[in-house]
């Protein structure tokens, strides 16, 4: 009997664990979830060129797709700590940094004798204006206010001095044709060439509360919206409702024509309010908030905030927020919270809920609260931070730590807006396209052009504009003038070149396995484009119309605007992509465009994740085509078998048994 026992419970729990590996593939990850990369439990000094020093006040910006660049920041050379003027690359898929420029120790001033560096500093704005360039604006160290504007090119690793004074410390009054040196303002790039500011603290110590642009183009500043008065105190009702002066805010481009700004420090403390400011009509909207300073978190709210982080979540017209400066003073939060656009509803979605702050990290689960720090989305699934000021061992602490947090993959919508937008297909698309915006390509590009050539291998092409007609134009490793194909093909196969512009009339231009730089723009009607296991970089803007643009492998940068116009379209195949890949990074975009996809695997669903600056694949292939319904049929059925089986060894014990006493009684009466 016992022995009967022990099999019946062995085949229950048996039973119990064929379940749960049936059903662990449908439970799902919890998302999002942190994964902490790399990084020191405790404050360093920098190890140079190895790593960055612990740093909070700096900034970060997503490049390259995998990469984030870090500039500036409070933090430790070998020896001290101060100001730095650094620049770092951190590449996420092999953890790790590369030096790209700098003093390598604190205290670094400003060399304006050359204009070769903006020295060090922290607290500053900072933006990406072109796929590989950034610039920053203002900021403070320990013997300046700024108020210059510099920009930072990655390929070269220079600076150059956009706009500002020599000295620093300059003081704003009205009538200035600046907005003077700040520090803790909140600053995004618009769509205009240009980058907005609001707030900051003043050089006298006194909080601005105006909005300013600044054009790339011009290298001017202009005067949006304020009463150009120190302190001004927010109005939270009335015809005229505005916020109030304030620092260590933050603000993400909403739309083209508006921005969002939330919360910050006042005179009287932080405060919880959401904001938008439209900058055709100058006027501000509250979106959510009260009128109390310092309010504490809570399970609808995260509450006053400031030296925090918000991110832009495009598709789903919402932002992130990330951690920063709670109620408490000199305490820190480590929470994520979504506030939708749409509904002006908050919602939590990770991270320590409780009145308490300063929470210290897990690294097996999740960062530590955290204020002064920096982030950025890499692509709609993941986000990056950096740095910042957390609590270790009783006292606050920079950081060099490095985490990421993943976000579930999303559904993304079909969009029609017509800022710039883009459809996706599995299929051959039906046409789906508005606004078309104007065609800036000559209406007779010949009469542009210096000379006409029809061959099939160019020797060289320096210093000679080309035009191709009805023939084919073989490129090769050399620098070539404006090209004009017209009913032609161009191939550059294995080749590294460079291309003034390009002009394409019916025509079709295939890369396989080249590196191209096209110096201006690049203009394709009712041409096909074929990127094939290279890298495509147009320094200028590009037009389509009527065209189509491959990807087979490899990645297409724009620094200027993708004009996208009528029936135009990008083809990708999904076998030369992973899941995440971002194939196009362009400046701005304008029109509409649809994306179709080939060679899809039959368990994986596609989608296109894009935002103000990139175009990304997500290819959802994990448990997205098995019902719910099937495998609660095989599960049961894995049961039902395994009690049968139960059930046939003790029937056979039971017959086992029977003749067991059968032959006792046989023996008996014999």
């Amino acid at each position: 009997q016992n022995m009967y026992i022990f099999r019946v419970v062995f085949y229950i729990k048996l039973i119990i664990i064929l379940i749960s590996i049936i059903f662990s593939p449908i439970r799902g990850e919890i998302y999002p979830q942190w994964h902490f990369l790399t990084g020191n439990e405790t404050e360093v000094f920098m190890d140079f060129p190895h790593y960055p020093s612990s740093i909070k006040s700096g900034s970060i910006l997503p490049v390259f797709g995998d990469s984030f660049v870090l500039y500036g920041g409070l933090g430790k050379d070998a020896n001290s700590e101060g100001f730095l003027d650094d620049v770092w690359l951190f590449n996420v898929t092999t953890n790790t940094w590369v030096y790209l420029a700098g003093n390598q120790k604190i205290g670094k001033m400003a060399d304006y004798s050359n204009y070769s560096s903006p020295g060090g500093r922290s607290d500053f704005g900072m933006v990406l204006d072109t796929p590989s360039t950034f610039v920053i604006f203002g900021g403070w160290n320990d013997d300046s206010y700024f108020d210059d504007v510099w920009r930072f090119n990655l390929t070269d690793s220079t600076w150059e001095h956009l706009s500002g004074s020599f000295n620093g410390n300059v003081i704003y009054t009205p009538g200035n044709q600046t907005p003077g040196s700040l520090y803790g303002m909140s600053m995004c790039l618009d769509s205009y060439q240009s980058f907005l500011i609001y707030g900051g603290k003043l050089e006298d110590g006194d909080l601005f509360g105006d909005v300013w642009r600044f054009n790339l183009t011009s290298k001017k500043w202009n005067f949006i919206w304020g009463t150009k008065t120190s302190n001004r105190q927010p109005q939270l009702s009335g015809l005229n409702k505005s916020p109030g002066g304030l620092n260590f805010g933050t603000i993400v481009v909403d739309t083209p024509d508006s921005f969002v700004l939330y919360g910050g420090n006042t005179d009287d403390g932080a405060v919880d309010q959401v904001w938008k400011f439209t900058t055709s009509s100058n006027q501000w909207e509250l979106l959510s908030g009260s009128d109390t300073f310092n309010g504490a978190q809570n399970m609808s709210t995260p509450g006053s905030r400031s030296g925090h982080v918000i991110l832009l979540e495009e598709y789903s017209n919402s932002f992130v927020l990330f951690g920063g400066q709670g109620n408490t003073t000199n305490g820190f939060f480590n929470d994520v919270w979504r506030f939708s656009l749409d509904d002006l509803v908050w919602t939590h979605l990770v991270g320590n809920l409780s009145t308490s702050n300063n929470f210290v990290a897990d690294y097996d689960r999740y960062p530590g609260g955290v204020g002064f720090h920096s982030a950025a989305f890499l692509n709609p699934t993941e986000l990056i931070t950096f740095g910042g000021e957390e609590k270790y061992n009783n006292a606050l602490e920079s950081s060099n730590r490095v985490w990421l947090l993943e976000f579930e993959k999303p559904v993304f919508p079909s969009t029609t807006s017509s800022e710039g937008s883009v459809s996706t297909q599995s299929s051959s698309p039906e046409d789906s396209f508005s606004d078309t915006p104007k065609d800036t390509s000559s209406d007779n590009p010949i009469e542009s052009s210096n000379s006409i050539a029809s061959t099939e291998t160019t020797e060289s092409a320096e210093d000679d504009n080309l035009i191709i007609v009805d023939d084919d134009l073989v490129l090769e490793d050399t620098d070539y003038d404006n090209i004009t194909l017209i009913n032609s093909t161009m191939e550059g196969n294995d080749v590294d070149l460079s291309i003034d512009s390009i002009d394409s009339f019916n025509s079709t231009i295939i890369y396989t396995g080249s590196t191209v730089n096209i110096v201006d723009d690049m203009k394709l009607s009712e041409s096909t484009l074929t990127i094939e296991n290279s890298n495509v970089e147009v320094n200028g803007n590009v037009h389509l119309i009527e065209s189509i643009i491959n990807g087979n492998g490899g990645k297409l940068l724009i620094t200027g605007c993708l004009n996208a116009g009528e029936d135009s379209e990008i083809v990708i195949d999904a076998s030369k992509y992973e899941s995440g890949e971002v194939f196009m990074e362009f400046g701005c975009m304008t029109g509409n465009i649809t994306v179709t996809y080939t060679n899809v695997p039959d368990s994986c669903t596609p989608e296109t994740a894009q935002d103000d600056v990139s175009l990304a694949m997500i290819f959802n292939c994990d448990q997205g085509t098995t019902k719910w319904w099937i495998i609660t049929i095989v599960a049961l059925a894995v049961v039902l078998v395994l009690v049968s089986i139960v059930v046939l060894i003790r029937i056979n014990m039971l017959n086992q048994e029977k003749e067991m006493e059968n032959l006792a009684v046989s023996m008996n009466n014999a």
